[in-house]
């Protein structure tokens, strides 16, 4: 963890740093309760262990959020969104990406199988991401080699 943050302090002033609102937070609660079926929140905690499934689900939606915002475009079809089942993949000039998205303090969870560069996000809070880069990685050992990353400002509306 501490090598995590380390290398994360020494590209400091190349983070993006983007404001979600509180309509993008609605819209993801809106759609567990749309998907679960349920009234309201109190009914989610009650029959979902309702914090832990929200932070799940949050983490794989607010990378794809921010990014929205920087790219200035729609990403997440709200409409259909079926959160349990989503995949924070997108594409970006014919190359997908994975988006994963890190609570603050805790380390980037990556699955096993992943061949696919990553889009990395850290929710320092619940309103506040940070898009680190671009990691290509080719074995986990990299993911903490940041002469890999990309700036996340290479990425502009006119990629997708």
């Amino acid at each position: 963890m501490n090598q995590f943050l380390s290398e994360i302090s020494k590209i400091k002033n190349r983070i993006k740093v983007i404001n979600i609102t509180w309509q993008d937070i609605n819209h993801i609660k809106t759609s567990i309760l749309k998907e679960q079926n349920l009234k309201n929140l109190n009914e989610l905690r009650d029959r979902f262990e309702g914090i832990a499934y929200y932070e799940a689900i949050y983490k794989k939606i607010a990378g794809v959020i921010a990014l929205e915002k920087i790219l200035k475009r729609r990403i997440i079809d709200w409409e259909n969104i079926k959160p349990k089942e989503y995949k924070p993949i997108i594409e970006i000039s014919g190359t997908k990406y994975l988006v994963i998205t890190t609570i603050f303090g805790d380390l980037p969870t990556i699955p096993k199988n992943n061949k696919l560069p990553i889009i990395l996000t850290i929710a320092k809070e619940e309103k506040i991401i940070w898009a680190i880069g671009i990691l290509n990685i080719n074995d986990f050992s990299s993911l903490f080699d940041f002469s890999t990353y990309i700036d996340i400002d290479t990425i502009t509306d006119s990629y997708i």
